[in-house]
């Protein structure tokens, strides 16, 4: 991997995967530390890897027209999905049929995977989305912003989000 842009760890903890700017996603054991495969995505810089939560799938993204899934046990690709008219920065799986996505557009899509069809979009950021996590159910989900924000949204009762921006020097944090 060149200028490498994202890690992620599988959930099961017993694979990592790094990529960056010269498209190739390299997926390596942990236990030893040798290198399992490298995925070609046609040499486009990757921003963003995320493993699907049972740890059978890895979605990359950045500065590709399209959000790639890939088998990770194998690399073989599963599905793309159009991410245009942003490029992406963030993404996470919520659960194993819900990707969320951010990026150069300033909000959260919320992918269905047998459809393949952004089925929301998450509007309140005033900056390129360039971090998500969700917690361990799916339903909470974070997003941060350059504007400098992060958003609290509540994705299975769709709502205003919660907004925690950064405060002065002294505030209490």
């Amino acid at each position: 991997c060149v200028d490498i842009r994202t890690v992620a760890f599988s959930p099961q903890g017993d694979r990592m995967a790094a990529a960056g700017r010269n498209g190739k996603i390299r997926v390596w054991i942990v236990s030893d530390g040798s290198g399992q495969r490298d995925i070609d995505t046609a040499g486009r810089r990757i921003r963003a890897l995320a493993f699907s939560p049972d740890g059978s799938r890895l979605a990359a993204a950045g500065n590709n027209p399209t959000i790639d899934i890939f088998d990770a046990a194998t690399g073989e690709p599963v599905m793309t999905l159009a991410a245009r008219p942003a490029k992406v920065y963030s993404l996470v799986f919520l659960d194993s049929q819900h990707l969320a996505t951010g990026g150069t557009d300033n909000c959260v899509t919320i992918w269905d995977l047998d459809s393949k069809d952004a089925v929301s979009h998450l509007v309140g950021h005033g900056g390129t989305v360039a971090a998500l996590a969700c917690d361990a159910t799916g339903r909470t989900l974070v997003s941060g912003s350059y504007d400098t924000t992060l958003r609290v949204w509540n994705v299975a009762e769709p709502q205003e989000p919660a907004t925690a921006r950064r405060g002065a020097p002294g505030d209490a944090r």
